[in-house]
């Protein structure tokens, strides 16, 4: 499992048996006046979630500046590298990356994030 936003790989940060990324192929569906259903293949995309963890908020914060470097200024996709689990590809993708974070403080008061899930979706 490989998880690299532009070059720098944070999957040393992506936590073991949280990694649920997949090919996804997209369908427009229809019904007829018979009453059958019809789907035509539209394309595939990736989509899934993870769960990051960084010890310290200088961790954090240079993986923020990385998604804020490879962010693309037209549409706020991020360009990141992926494993798909159902194709065991490495894919490059234009992806929205979001999460949401949860700061705590550890036994000698220093602040820290807790784990938190990141969810992607190919552009």
């Amino acid at each position: 499992m490989v998880f690299l936003v532009g070059t720098t790989d944070y999957s040393a940060h992506v936590i073991a048996g949280t990694y649920a990324v997949n090919n996804e192929p997209q369908f427009s569906k229809w019904e007829d006046t018979g009453h059958r259903k019809h789907r035509f293949k539209q394309r595939d995309k990736v989509v899934g979630s993870f769960d990051m963890f960084f010890r310290t908020l200088t961790e954090y914060e240079t993986f923020k500046n990385s998604l804020d470097s490879n962010k693309l200024s037209a549409n706020d996709a991020v360009n990141i590298s992926v494993t798909v689990n159902n194709t065991s590809e490495q894919k490059a993708i234009e992806a929205f990356v979001d999460y949401d974070l949860v700061r705590d403080r550890d036994g000698a008061w220093n602040d820290y994030y807790k784990v938190f899930t990141v969810t992607i979706e190919e552009r």
